[in-house]
């Protein structure tokens, strides 16, 4: 570009020779131990007629030895440097795939690092730290030891929402891949709501059963010119913590939060404070909303009004369907997340070419509606978050 009279700009990026080692939990000097680093590359030019690197030299000098590009090599260097005068006890620590959630790493000294790379399958792309700061990684390695570093997780919820889950994910170490089998869509109609919204005096409560339930009425509601005030005579109710979450965000706070994510404990509660009979809801759901909750409140004397504020639909437009099939029947991905029970239907839609008998990955539910669906689907649960949250599904993946 400069030949050629362009402009740009160098962005610098964060060299492989001292990230990889760092999250091996290997710093590349110590007080103690080393107080320089040589960086090496130990795959040369092939066409080279002999190679640039002085290994005598190199193998003298009393510093942390970080190689570029060592698996094929990793046997012709280790004679190298023990030929040098290096000794076969120094330790080396190869490192593949440095910083991915599929790391791995071999340890050993020059005597054995050929043999234990062998045994772990080590291959290319690869990095070699040699020298004795590797015995520090004893006790400030940290990478791989989070809880579910090393594991693969299929998130299947709509892409809007997903950031939550892969985030919290991620930060435990696991490899996240985004299948967002559904996609939520305002409903065919808003007339049922606004009508509910002029005259919402009528209602005792409004029942909010999760976060788009709140996100779609208030959106409706501000492209109205309507504020919180519309709900000034009326009690509110939400299931799960993160229902109330995004109602306070809203300057809403709930009366009535039962203790789990679940419907039943909110008809419970609500029984409890004997705030059910005579009495009328506003329930603000999806169309393909399970109709347990109310019948559940028209059963004790209730009086209900639902109304569609969003619509879930399946959403299998994704590249790679071929590869999540290998890698669900192989047990390659560990774990499938569930978020709710249109998650399940439109999963097992999306593969329902393959047997779910067959599929070895391990299924995880946020709560009893999402557990039902996969019953119904024939497939084996693993775990069911508890509590019915992201939060207790994040902790469901947790080793025992």
């Amino acid at each position: 570009m400069a030949e050629h009279g362009i402009p740009f700009e160098v962005v610098p990026g964060v060299s492989a020779g001292w990230a990889v080692p760092a999250y091996a939990g290997i710093p590349l000097t110590h007080r103690s131990v080393s107080s320089c680093a040589v960086f090496v590359t130990a795959h040369e030019d092939p066409l080279k007629k002999q190679s640039d690197v002085d290994w005598d030299r190199i193998a003298l000098l009393p510093a942390t030895l970080v190689c570029f590009m060592s698996a094929r090599n990793l046997p012709q260097m280790v004679k190298a440097l023990v030929r040098a005068g290096k000794s076969w006890a120094t330790p080396v620590t190869v490192i593949e795939n440095g910083t991915l959630p599929e790391q791995k790493i071999a340890e050993g000294n020059l005597k054995t690092i050929v043999t234990k790379v062998r045994e772990a399958g080590i291959s290319a792309p690869a990095l070699t730290v040699i020298g004795e700061v590797n015995r520090l990684r004893q006790s400030i390695a940290w990478f791989e030891n989070r809880t579910l570093s090393g594991k693969r997780v299929l998130v299947t919820r709509a892409q809007s929402q997903a950031g939550t889950l892969r985030h919290a994910l991620e930060g435990c170490g696991a490899e996240v891949t985004e299948l967002p089998v559904i996609r939520i869509l305002p409903p065919e109609s808003w007339t049922a709501l606004d009508q509910a919204l002029r005259s919402p005096v009528k209602f005792d409560w409004v029942l909010f059963t999760s976060v788009n339930a709140v996100e779609a009425v208030m959106k409706r509601m501000q492209s109205k010119k309507m504020d919180v005030r519309t709900f000034g005579p009326l009690k509110i109710g939400a299931v799960g913590e993160a229902t109330a979450g995004r109602l306070k965000a809203f300057g809403i706070f709930a009366d009535c939060v039962p203790p789990s994510y679940c419907t039943g404990d909110l008809v419970r509660e609500l029984e409890r404070k004997k705030e059910i009979r005579a009495r009328h809801f506003l329930l603000p759901r999806t169309e393909i909303a399970p109709p347990a909750l109310k019948a559940a409140l028209e059963k004790r004397g209730g009086r209900v009004t639902q109304v569609t504020v969003y619509r879930t639909v399946p959403y299998g437009d994704f590249r790679g369907r071929q590869k999540l099939e290998k890698q669900l029947l192989s047990g390659e991905i560990d774990y499938v997340t569930f978020t709710s029970a249109s998650t399940v239907r439109n999963f097992f839609q999306i593969f329902k070419k393959i047997p779910v008998k067959a599929i070895k990955s391990r299924m995880v539910t946020i709560g009893p509606a999402t557990t039902a669906a996969l019953r119904e689907a024939a497939a084996a649960l693993y775990k069911e978050a508890d509590p019915h949250s992201i939060e207790g599904l994040v902790q469901a993946l947790q080793p025992a």
